[in-house]
């Protein structure tokens, strides 16, 4: 990973190999239409960067720690069996087609060139999706950093967003290629005796509904998830096109976070429930039927733990700020005042040695202080960390 002294970061980074390809090949691979705008322009509630924006409005409120938490890699690989089934409806569609046009074999073998070609772009871009989300979401749903956080989230946009175009363009050439066919059986050939052509015509069917489920469960997979802030949690569901935002106060709101197993698979993998039970007397949660929750998050138990210590974090008082102020005898001042500022810019000029190892012995809230301070109060300078 490539970050600079500022901690600042590539939206276009991915590693090397399948990836690089994946994402920054300007040739085959490239985006020829760029679905996901079109999708955004025409409904407002679809946003593939939504969680990026939020995290930014994190950052301006300076909050400095967050949880993202996705469903498992695992729920993943079983979306993704959905590509045997559009293979092999591939394989029955390219025999019919080959059949249905046995009498202009040119056209025939153009279409099937067409649909093979766009189920290999299919399997090829959420094989290639799956092998990054694994690579970034595969591991404990940890606490980390708020700028480490956009990172993940920026990159990951990126990441879907290519795929998200590619399966569109996939799913819009069956949609053409289905028209065709049943143009041909209307204008062309007329011959309304053979069943042949109607086969043809409804295993194509098949194959855009299955490309259209397969693209709506790995939104479901990039899109729904839980952000944790201190004293907050954020519910993000996007059904289909459109996008629900939960937002639940620790002190109004929320009673016990607990999980459970769904069913078996969910045992034998390690992926639970996670659900949020709520004080149904508590601001905004009246009505409420069923408790927020998503499913499939690995590492259960480390996950609840995590989001009960960042949702008291709230209470913890800016030490480090406190102790500047102090020092410089402006305690009981506001530190975005202009004055202040430059009192806090000076001092931490002249006490960079000590902010250091303050920093380098600090526990991970006190180093998330730091950075923050010196992010604001001395934005140009080139960081210790």
């Amino acid at each position: 990973m490539e970050i600079s002294k500022m901690g600042g970061f590539h939206e276009e980074y991915v590693s090397t190999g399948v990836l690089q390809s994946f994402i920054e090949d300007p040739s085959l691979f490239s985006d020829m239409i760029n679905f996901q705008k079109i999708y955004e322009w025409v409904f407002k509630s679809f946003r593939i960067k939504g969680s990026v924006d939020l995290v930014r409005v994190f950052e301006q409120e300076q909050i400095s720690r967050l949880m993202i938490i996705r469903r498992s890699w695992i729920y993943g690989i079983f979306i993704n069996l959905l590509l045997l089934l559009i293979v092999a409806m591939t394989v029955v569609n390219v025999q019919y087609i080959l059949e249905d046009f046995s009498s202009n074999p040119i056209i025939g073998y153009l279409i099937s060139g067409l649909v093979v070609f766009s189920i290999v772009f299919t399997v090829y871009s959420g094989l290639a999706y799956l092998i990054y989300f694994h690579k970034i979401h595969g591991k404990h749903n940890d606490i980390i950093n708020i700028y480490e956080g956009e990172r993940i989230l920026t990159e990951g946009s990126a990441v879907f967003s290519r795929f998200f175009n590619r399966v569109t363009m996939s799913y819009f050439l069956s949609i053409i290629i289905t028209l065709f066919a049943v143009g041909d059986l209307v204008f062309v050939s007329g011959d309304y005796s053979d069943p042949v052509p109607y086969i043809s015509i409804s295993s194509l069917c098949i194959q855009v509904m299955l490309i259209a489920y397969y693209r709506w469960r790995m939104i479901d997979l990039e899109m729904d998830y839980i952000l944790v802030v201190p004293g907050k949690i954020y519910f993000i569901d996007q059904v289909g096109v459109h996008e629900n935002i939960q937002t639940l106060q620790l002190i109004h709101n929320i009673k016990i976070i607990q999980s459970s197993y769904p069913n078996f698979l969910g045992s034998f993998f390690d992926f639970w429930t996670i659900e949020i039970i709520l004080d149904t007397m508590g601001p905004s949660m009246q009505g409420v039927s069923r408790p927020p929750h998503i499913h499939y998050v690995s590492s259960p138990m480390e996950t609840v733990n995590n989001m009960n210590k960042l949702l008291l974090d709230y209470e913890k008082t800016p030490f480090v700020m406190e102790a500047i102020l102090a020092d410089i005898g402006l305690h009981s001042r506001n530190p975005d005042e202009p004055e202040v500022r430059e009192r806090i810019g000076e001092y931490l000029v002249r006490h960079e040695e000590y902010m250091k190892t303050l920093f380098l012995s600090g526990d991970p809230q006190e180093r998330d202080e730091i950075v923050r301070i010196y992010r604001k109060y001395i934005p140009h300078h080139t960081g210790f960390w």
